[in-house]
């Protein structure tokens, strides 16, 4: 059976968020840490475009699973959650890098070395992120 829940609000977010897709099984757990904005900073996509380019076998986004060696029968039984907050314009980056910081001790599917040290937010930003990062790790 296939089930998805999805927010209806994020279908319309137009300003910078950053995510983690949670891929988890009994057995292991993956996640991929991003960010709404293009690669060349040319616009903001929305959160679930975003999650429409990762799910889909086709792009250079779907390197984060289709091309990380995933084993089939991961993906067969995985949960996929997908779960994102908005940033202020001009915090995506650092909000992705404090993710990443933050997630450092969990295998991600991100192919970029984690941050040495924790990069500097907003506290507001950061409280967010805290709250997405404790949000994830709960499950």
């Amino acid at each position: 059976m296939i089930t998805s829940h999805l927010s209806s609000g994020w279908i319309t977010e137009s300003g910078p968020c950053v995510y983690v897709l949670s891929l988890r099984s009994k057995k292991q757990r993956k996640l991929y840490i991003g960010r709404t904005g293009t690669s060349n900073n040319t616009g903001i996509s929305t959160p679930f475009k975003r999650l429409a380019s990762h799910l889909s076998k086709r792009g250079k986004t779907r390197s984060c699973i289709h091309d990380n060696d995933l084993d089939d029968a991961f993906l067969k039984n995985a949960e996929i959650t997908f779960t994102a907050v908005s940033v202020p314009l001009g915090q995506q980056i650092s909000s992705e890098q404090w993710l990443r910081w933050k997630f450092k001790e969990t295998e991600v599917l991100n192919r970029d070395a984690y941050p040495p040290t924790e990069p500097n937010l907003s506290p507001e930003t950061r409280n967010k992120l805290e709250t997405l990062f404790r949000t994830i790790n709960k499950g």
